[in-house]
């Protein structure tokens, strides 16, 4: 009888024993593939996804008015059908050089290559 018990109950108990911890090792490794690397994918699409809109939120006025700026000459340029550039009068509001110098307003003073930047490529778009 207690070679039965030794060989046969404790053998079976063992078995099990080593079959539960095969089938945990198993499981955790199936959790940290699956499981988290779901969790990994989603969270880098989320964040690869809104890059952009982190790039172009810096939390200063002055860029948010240039944006809402830029939108504004855009709906502009897009429903004058292309004639936002040209003017019949050279003193009126609606002159070629308005836009420019309301971007202008918008750009830090510090940055003075990129007011450059803007004032050459506003000249050569205005002439």
């Amino acid at each position: 009888m207690a070679e039965f018990d030794r060989t046969i109950v404790d053998g079976g108990v063992n078995g099990a024993g080593w079959l539960t911890r095969l089938e945990r090792h198993g499981v955790d490794v199936v959790g940290h593939l699956i499981v988290d690397g779901a969790v990994r994918f989603t969270s880098f699409f989320r964040q690869a996804a809104l890059l952009p809109a982190c790039l172009l939120e810096s939390g200063r006025v002055q860029t948010y008015a240039l944006f809402m700026l830029v939108g504004l000459l855009a709906f502009l340029g897009i429903t004058s059908r292309g004639n936002l550039w040209t003017s019949t009068s050279s003193a009126s509001f609606s002159s070629p050089r308005w836009p420019a110098l309301a971007v202008l307003l918008f750009l830090p003073a510090s940055n003075r290559g990129l007011i450059r930047i803007w004032a050459n490529l506003t000249s050569l778009a205005a002439s």
